[in-house]
């Protein structure tokens, strides 16, 4: 799904909601999109950040009620990387080097959200979120040539909260949107000859929009 027709889903439940509220009383009762409120429902869907230019999040929801839900969350990321440089003498143009640098990186981690809704109107509700999320991390970078590589490893906690509005736009689909920041993290890293450590409370809040179908 291209990122036009995800925004342009977001915008129509938006448009949805407000032409609902316009019509005028004793009208036909506006329909009820949401997922069934009496058992446990599986949400699965995708969305991207602000501002990214591609789908980059993917989502699991389990809705335990229409106020409460659990958002798990895991990440497994396999990378690898070369970049090459080339020096070319000042002197002369004709005589250059070349290095190559590989890397490869590996993520591991999971977390777990839990969104608790605290306002609703008409097919949108308001969603207060709570979050923590842990990492580890391993980076290997060698160049060509060279003996050895360098190695470097760590891990990271963080704890987020935010708010999210979710429009429910057709049966058991929703469009919204979430804006979260981190209140505390803290992180770790070990290189082959240095060692570091960080914690700290810092705001960095981050926004994303969001398609999802609930089964």
């Amino acid at each position: 799904m291209s990122i036009q027709k995800l925004i342009g889903l977001f915008a129509l439940s938006l448009l949805t909601l407000n032409s609902a509220d316009a019509k005028p009383k004793g009208k036909k009762k506006q329909m009820n999109y949401r997922p069934d409120a009496n058992r446990p429902t599986l949400g699965l869907g995708v969305g991207m950040s602000v501002p990214s230019e591609q789908l980059d999040t993917f989502i699991l929801r389990v809705r335990i009620n229409p106020n409460f839900t659990l958002e798990p969350m895991i990440n497994l990321t396999q990378m690898s990387s070369s970049e090459t440089t080339t020096i070319t003498d000042a002197t002369d143009p004709s005589i250059s080097s070349s290095t190559t640098t590989n890397t490869d990186m590996s993520t591991m981690g999971g977390g777990l959200a839990m969104r608790y809704r605290i306002g609703r109107h008409g097919t949108t509700d308001m969603n207060a979120i709570a979050g923590l999320g842990y990492a580890t991390y391993t980076s290997e970078t060698s160049v060509e040539g060279v003996t050895g590589k360098t190695v470097t490893t760590g891990e990271a906690t963080v704890a987020n909260i935010g708010l999210g509005m979710e429009s429910f736009f057709a049966p058991r689909w929703s469009a919204g949107f979430d804006v979260t920041t981190p209140i505390y993290q803290t992180s770790t890293s070990e290189a082959t000859s240095t060692e570091s450590m960080s914690t700290g409370m810092a705001l960095a809040p981050s926004f994303k929009i969001m398609l999802a179908h609930y089964f």
